[in-house]
């Protein structure tokens, strides 16, 4: 992490974002599958990650912040914004559930109700007290999306409360619901899978017969990956699926402003500056990098902050 002196110079030259922390709660339904709480475990070690690198003195994250959100120098509202939703997330804190104001389900979707032709959340832990009563913060009227009735595929889903219950304002919270695909999924994180990829397919092909490097690296590969693409959906971050949102080839292609806005462009950035922490980066090669073609490095680490990088590849850390 960058060290408050650091902090302090950097503070002089440029004015530090804030931003939002992440207080959440694991539901039973993740805690008790081991590969669920790893994959969220990893999805905010890569926000931390991101945030770490961007203050070091690192060509590759900059070559990433090029590429994937057309940001050229270490300042200005795109570098700021960027890195205020990675260290908003990576610096999430597990709470208690009544604390929290983020809760992930693995219960695809089966606590929600259909009632008076709505959907609602029916979970103790997400309502609020109204004259005596508990009263769902979240209701909605489209099927939820990790249910069997919902019509379409789906990996991950993150839903915002009302805010507004009766004469009540209430602030908004989110619940987010990793989908029956990955639950029992046999590899859910980079660490677990890195040493099965293949690196003969570049993250631009989206053939169904493409190898396993891109079944597992892409926002809808891995549930880290996934998730991470999700926590910037969270009502502080407020990012969007703006379409076409999806893939590689969508993510590089968007303007500035809308790279922005656009969640997957967070989640490639994430996935790839943890596989830097495996020596796996984009080719340098111009047009092998605009295909997404990665490469294995020799490189061990650069100097941040009088220490080598990375700092570490554990997800404990």
């Amino acid at each position: 992490m960058v060290s408050l002196t650091l902090l302090t110079m950097l503070t002089s030259l440029f004015p530090l974002p804030s931003f939002a922390i992440v207080y959440y709660h694991v539901h039973p339904t993740c805690t008790e599958k081991p590969a669920m709480t790893e994959a969220i475990k990893e999805a905010i070690h890569m926000a931390r990650r991101v945030y770490d690198r961007m203050w070091a003195n690192d060509a590759d994250i900059q070559k990433l912040l090029s590429r994937i959100f057309k940001i050229e120098h270490k300042s200005g509202a795109a570098w700021n914004e960027v890195l205020s939703v990675m260290g908003g997330i990576g610096s999430a804190q597990p709470k208690d559930v009544r604390e929290a104001n983020t809760h992930i389900y693995c219960d695809g979707d089966q606590r929600w109700q259909f009632l008076e032709n709505e959907w609602f959340d029916m979970s103790p832990e997400t309502s609020i007290m109204l004259y005596g009563s508990r009263v769902p913060q979240f209701w909605m009227k489209n099927t939820p999306r990790c249910r069997p009735e919902y019509r379409g595929d789906n990996y991950a889903v993150t839903y915002i409360s009302q805010g507004q219950i009766g004469p009540l304002t209430h602030p908004k919270d989110n619940s987010i619901t990793i989908c029956a695909p990955y639950c029992d999924a046999e590899y859910t994180t980079i660490e677990k899978s890195v040493n099965d990829l293949w690196l003969d397919t570049p993250l631009s092909d989206t053939t169904k017969n493409s190898t396993r490097t891109k079944k597992l690296l892409g926002p809808n590969g891995l549930a880290s990956i996934t998730l991470l693409h999700e926590f910037t959906h969270l009502v502080d971050f407020d990012k969007i699926d703006h379409v076409p949102a999806y893939h590689w080839n969508n993510v590089i292609e968007k303007s500035a402003e809308n790279a922005l806005i656009n969640a997957d462009n967070y989640a490639y950035l994430g996935l790839l500056v943890l596989l830097g922490d495996y020596r796996i980066k984009l080719d340098d090669d111009e047009t092998r990098s605009y295909a997404g073609y990665l490469v294995k490095t020799e490189e061990t680490y650069v100097k941040h902050n009088s220490k080598e990088w990375p700092l570490g590849n554990s997800t404990s850390k």
